[in-house]
């Protein structure tokens, strides 16, 4: 019997590649005969989220850095790459046949599904931000379908081809029901201090995390009343994080990746956080109070729309600084958390 392919695309990040993983886990439990290809670059964090994922039968790492902007002596390199990587799809593709590509963006998607439109292979793209990125408007025109998870997203694509979707968060309804005592025993934590949530996403916030420190030095009377959960990411913070709270003695789960992070959102009395989509969408899915600081960088403010439309969902929930207002002025961020945890007793 021919066998039945179905492929996902996603890579470079975390934000990307877990709601792809999670629509993967979601399709194989619905289609158990089916066979799952998984296309992501050869970067670190694509192969720690990737290589060790039980439903993926076939994982494929290709080679493809993001548009060099005005550093124009790469653009040859790029363009070798891009072309090697379409060579590369092709190949898959023709050999597996997929009966339907599924992309989450980024520029990991363009050889994927230029190449598929080649062949008359169905493909869909999930635009998760309020914003579409370069690669989801470069492909607008020939995707069969374009699945969006913020209405306010749909102004920038073809009407024609967009349509609503969850967004697919990683957890069940069953992790709801984790206790906080449960959570907090995971943990090892003190039920009579209050836990701080710090996420910085995958690829980590250096400027979350020198933050957070800089707030816990200048405030040495409430070490005794918190206690922290924080995420890292990638970069090489962990074990300094790690000694930081040891000597401050306040109690800590430092952790770069977590995948029990249900634990972590459930014991959570306040989350501090970037705006990815995921994210956002996340500490919806747990109903939990939050302040985010929203990446803005010259070449893209995604997070920042991504937060004020959350906001716009649950107001009661959500409070957004800007990175250069907190930068300027460190007590409004200090007294909105002690705002915020005090409105948790």
């Amino acid at each position: 019997m021919k066998k039945h392919y179905i492929c996902y695309v996603a890579g470079r990040s975390g934000g990307h590649i877990v709601p792809a993983l999670t629509l993967a886990n979601q399709y194989k439990k619905n289609n158990p005969d089916a066979h799952v290809i998984f296309i992501s670059t050869n970067t670190a964090i694509d192969k720690s989220l990737t290589d060790q994922e039980h439903i993926i039968d076939r994982n494929i790492h290709i080679s493809l850095n993001n548009v060099p902007g005005k550093k124009f002596h790469r653009y040859p390199h790029f363009f070798y790459q891009l072309c090697t990587s379409m060579l590369k799809s092709f190949y898959y593709l023709v050999q597996f046949r997929p009966t339907k590509i599924i992309a989450m963006g980024g520029y990991i998607s363009i050889p994927v599904i230029v190449v598929a439109w080649i062949l008359h292979i169905p493909t869909e793209l999930f635009e998760l931000n309020v914003v579409p990125g370069k690669a989801t408007l470069f492909l607008k025109k020939i995707v069969s379908r374009i699945l969006i998870c913020f209405s306010e997203a749909k102004q920038y694509l073809p009407t024609d081809k967009c349509f609503s979707s969850s967004y697919p968060v990683r957890f069940s309804e069953t992790s709801k029901l984790i206790s906080r005592k449960e959570a907090l025993a995971f943990m090892t934590f003190l039920s009579a201090r209050k836990t701080i949530l710090i996420l910085g996403g995958s690829q980590g916030s250096q400027f979350i995390n020198n933050l957070i420190k800089k707030l816990i030095n200048n405030n040495p009377e409430y070490h005794n009343q918190i206690q922290v959960i924080h995420q890292t990411g990638l970069l090489n913070d962990k074990f300094d994080l790690e000694d930081f709270y040891i000597e401050k003695k306040i109690p800590a789960f430092v952790f770069d990746y977590c995948n029990e992070l249900e634990y972590c959102y459930r014991a959570a009395d306040l989350i501090i956080c970037r705006a990815g989509a995921g994210t956002l969408f996340e500490i919806n899915f747990f109903e939990k109070p939050f302040i985010t600081i929203p990446l803005q960088t010259v070449s893209t403010a995604h997070q920042v729309y991504n937060a004020q439309a959350m906001a716009q969902k649950i107001p009661t929930l959500c409070t957004i600084y800007n990175q250069n207002e907190i930068e300027n002025n460190q007590t409004i961020l200090f007294n909105s958390i002690l705002s915020q945890l005090q409105k948790e007793k």
